[in-house]
């Protein structure tokens, strides 16, 4: 479904509200850390206020996410609020904040689709407390310990290392 509005009703009438679903399926091809995700659900308003269509709302789909800490499938929602101003008239041209549209229809599904891309967190994780995996056997920590040494000692350090066993031994 295309979700779209156009100069001609917004004259007729100055506050149009607009919903419907809006396919989602270029989140799954493009962000690697999302499996699946439902159809967005949209609700929205424009307003004409003589100069520019302002547009606001708001989407919504449910995900399953890949936890980048542990690799487990979890559920995300996500929610997207967006704005934007349209105008049809060539004196919006110099501001950067106001769309300039050449024709009647305004087809707003990018401006929907942009705003559920920036709602997937950058580096989704299950919960706030998961663990990850051990770097040593890659176990998810979350289940169970699984033993390793995972301490880390940075090679510069080595050689100080050996001189106190060697104090100690003295």
């Amino acid at each position: 479904m295309t979700l779209q509005f156009s100069k001609r009703v917004l004259q007729e009438q100055p506050l149009f509200e607009l919903s419907g679903e809006l396919s989602t399926a270029r989140l799954v091809e493009e962000i690697q850390e999302v499996q699946s995700v439902t159809v967005a659900t949209v609700h929205g308003a424009v307003e004409w206020t003589g100069k520019v269509a302002a547009l606001t709302g708001t989407a919504h789909a449910d995900a399953v996410c890949t936890c980048c800490r542990c690799l487990q499938s979890f559920p995300q929602r996500l929610e997207a609020a967006f704005d934007e101003e349209y105008s049809w008239s060539k004196d919006s041209l110099d501001d950067p904040d106001v769309v300039f549209v050449h024709q009647d229809v305004v087809v707003i599904d990018n401006v929907v689709e942009e705003s559920l891309f920036l709602s997937v967190p950058p580096f989704p994780v299950c919960r706030e407390d998961c663990k990850g995996l051990c770097a040593v056997c890659g176990a998810n920590l979350n289940d169970a310990e699984c033993g390793c040494d995972r301490t880390v000692v940075d090679p510069r350090f080595e050689a100080l290392k050996d001189l106190l066993s060697k104090a100690d031994s003295e």
